[in-house]
């Protein structure tokens, strides 16, 4: 599913093929010795009453299909955002903060590490984990002032 994704990628690396497009162009773009392949099969043979959505279970992967090397730059932005808001957090002096800092760090590294196994934007817990995390940083912006330990 991987392969099929950089196939679709560099037929249309710029902008890719379109958020949520990637089910129409598989076929297109898989290679022809996985069309053997009884997983494969299976997944690309229309049965009545079994409808699948063939999806690449790779985040990365999908981004670089779907939206192209734009969008896929455009989402490790604001990855990168949110790193910066954890590391702010973990530099802080105040405690609290800093300890945000760290539960902020361990999170993106379960991130960077499970974004091989899913590929869907409507997950909430990327959501959740990057709101809590970009909250805090604007909180310890407010909380400058504060003594150092609070």
């Amino acid at each position: 599913y991987w392969e099929t994704a950089f196939n679709m990628f560099d037929k249309h690396p710029l902008f890719g093929i379109g958020l949520g497009n990637y089910a129409f162009y598989f076929k297109e773009s898989l290679p022809t010795k996985f069309y053997r392949l009884p997983e494969i099969t299976r997944q690309i043979t229309p049965v009545e009453g079994r409808d699948r959505l063939i999806t690449p279970k790779n985040l990365p992967a999908r981004l670089l299909a779907e939206t192209g090397i734009l969008g896929f730059m455009t989402f490790m932005s604001f990855i990168l955002a949110v790193l910066g808001c954890t590391l702010k957090l973990y530099l802080s002096p105040q405690t609290w903060f800093k300890e945000f800092g760290i539960g902020a760090l361990l999170s993106i590294f379960v991130f960077l590490v499970i974004i091989f196994s899913f590929d869907s934007f409507a997950i909430p817990n990327m959501w959740i984990v990057f709101g809590l995390i970009t909250a805090a940083a604007h909180l310890s912006d407010k909380n400058q002032d504060a003594p150092v330990g609070v």
